[in-house]
């Protein structure tokens, strides 16, 4: 499993940054060439001054250490630049991708997942992967590399030292293997608490006013804060077992430095090495011990990081229900037909054989009580739900898992009940972000009933409407809506009780002014007032899982 994610994001680092990781390579392989060369250049300078060799010997070798020390020390700033730039680049690669396919996955997902879930994932899971780059594999390499040719010069200098430190090394990568596999463990469940603290945290500060409202302020921060406790309390554990895995490396590396100074000065003594071998002798059991320690925390690294690698991971393979990425193009939507379609939440069935069909200039109604299912059309249609029986047919004869989902969705627009306002200007919010003639944009304004209004802002067009529109009522933002998918000019419009926040003479009004842009789409309805209602051609009324059509003096039943 966990071979599998590394080969991933290597994968992930070559596609996005080949060049630089080349580079990189390149600068890393003359960086450890140089760390590994050094002592041994110490050894001979020491060794030439004491038996009072030539000075030009001593001076020349002086200068070959100074350069590859200063040339390896301005590489490394070199080659952490590079990383760093390519960190940037594989994060914002998995947060594209994440970002591209939330809006493809099913309802089914976004009923079985918390925001907090998404959020720890899009923020703590990709930082996560960003450190844990190429570089940190290219590190690993270097590393690995200067403790196989540290140990063969370790080697060539004292056998019995060498093999010493050898059997140490296997005793601590033991225990350090030991310890892996909790640190995994507890990491887990660590991150599982964090993304529950974070959805609640979330609920809390997004509701904030209907929570005080509500007075349920004391009964949420109690709740926060148990959530808070018992994460923390887990943090801790986990911290522990890491500074205890930390430790246990720091003890052998007292017990081998006393060793090698012992050691090394008894050998002297003997006349069995020099003061030049011994410090070369220590150097090279720092670069072994040093890459070790750093190998093991890596590995603790690393099965911390697997956690989130995993979670990123599962995410990106999660299946796009009801849509077909290479499938059919269509230009125009002239009608949309549900046959005998059979659907179900969990093991309850919705809708048991549900039929209708509505073609371009033409008007649907649904009602219904509540939980019969009228929004669920709305899911199956924007593909958000898949049916279980039957088909959804596009212009007649083309099933809906035939065409591009993406495509299809932008050929529609929905006004819901529950309005989604940027935190921006009101002419972005109508526009969002495209160039369309200001003529237009005020037509439709005054058509929705908002151009009053907003000329008597300050700021016009360019108001700052707030966080979820904080600014505005829920009848100017449902209006906003309304006038952002007008000007869209899509083939479908979708209202989803678009004007419940708006009084009865302004919703007579707005249907009145309305008429103009709907008489050349397919639109389907969903209300509970009879105002918009009245002016369809059909109205279907949901019963048992089936829809019937049925006359407006029947209309009082279902509404």
């Amino acid at each position: 499993m966990k071979t599998k994610y590394i080969k991933k994001i290597i994968a992930v680092a070559l596609k996005k940054a080949r060049y630089k990781i080349l580079i990189s390579i390149c600068i890393s392989i003359f960086v450890t060439g140089s760390r590994i060369i050094l002592p041994k250049l110490l050894n001979l300078i020491i060794d030439k001054a004491q038996n009072q060799q030539i000075i030009k010997n001593v001076i020349e070798l002086s200068l070959l250490y100074l350069c590859l020390a200063v040339g390896s020390s301005c590489l490394k700033i070199v080659l952490g630049n590079i990383y760093v730039s390519i960190k940037k680049e594989i994060g914002m690669y998995y947060r594209e991708n994440v970002l591209e396919k939330l809006p493809l996955l099913s309802g089914k997902f976004f009923s079985n997942i918390k925001s907090g879930d998404l959020y720890s994932l899009y923020e703590s899971d990709i930082y996560k992967i960003e450190n844990l780059g190429i570089d940190f594999f290219l590190d690993i390499l270097g590393e690995m590399l200067t403790i196989v040719f540290s140990l063969m010069l370790l080697f060539l200098i004292d056998v019995k030292m060498a093999l010493i430190l050898v059997i140490l090394e296997i005793f601590l990568i033991i225990i350090q293997r030991l310890y892996s596999k909790r640190i995994a463990n507890k990491t887990k469940e660590a991150r599982k608490k964090f993304g529950k603290v974070s959805d609640i945290v979330q609920e809390y500060i997004n509701n904030i006013t209907n929570i005080i409202l509500s007075k349920s302020t004391m009964f949420l921060s109690k709740k926060i804060f148990k959530e808070q406790e018992e994460m923390i309390e887990q943090e801790k554990e986990l911290e522990y077992i890491v500074n205890i895995n930390g430790g246990i490396g720091e003890i052998f590396t007292g017990i081998i430095t006393i060793f090698i100074y012992g050691y090394g000065a008894y050998k002297i003594i003997q006349k069995e090495l020099t003061v030049g071998n011994l410090i070369a002798m220590q150097q090279y059991v720092w670069m072994i011990l040093g890459p070790s320690i750093f190998l093991l925390r890596a590995n603790v690294k690393l099965n911390q990081s697997m956690i989130s690698v995993q979670r990123i991971y599962e995410f990106m393979e999660e299946p796009i229900l009801n849509t077909n990425r290479d499938g059919k193009e269509i230009d125009e939507i002239t009608s949309v037909q549900f046959n005998d379609c059979y659907f179900k939440y969990d093991d309850k069935y919705i809708f048991n054989g549900i039929s209708f069909k509505v073609e371009k200039g033409e008007s649907i109604a649904i009602v219904g009580e509540n939980g019969s299912g009228k929004t669920t059309i709305i899911k199956l249609l924007y593909g958000l739900w898949s049916v279980e029986k039957g088909q959804i047919y596009i212009n007649e004869t083309i099933d809906i898992r035939e065409l591009d989902i993406s495509k299809i969705r932008n050929k529609m627009g929905i006004v819901s009940q529950d309005v989604f306002i940027f935190d921006d200007s009101i002419y972005n919010n109508i526009t969002l972000g495209k160039k369309i003639d200001n003529n237009i944009v005020w037509e439709i304004l005054s058509d929705v009933g908002l151009e009053s209004f907003i000329n008597e802002l300050p700021d016009g067009l360019e108001t700052v409407v707030g966080e979820k529109g904080a600014k505005l009522s829920g009848g100017q933002r449902q209006k906003i809506a309304i006038a952002r998918v007008l000007l869209d000019e899509v083939d479908v419009l979708i209202l989803d009780e678009a004007t419940s926040a708006l009084d009865i003479s302004t919703q007579k009004y707005l249907v009145k002014r309305l008429k103009k842009y709907l008489k050349d789409k397919i639109v389907i309805i969903i209300e509970h007032r009879d105002e918009l209602i009245k002016e369809v051609n059909y109205i279907m009324a949901l019963e048992n899982g089936v829809g019937k059509i049925i006359k407006n003096d029947e209309l009082e039943k279902f509404i």
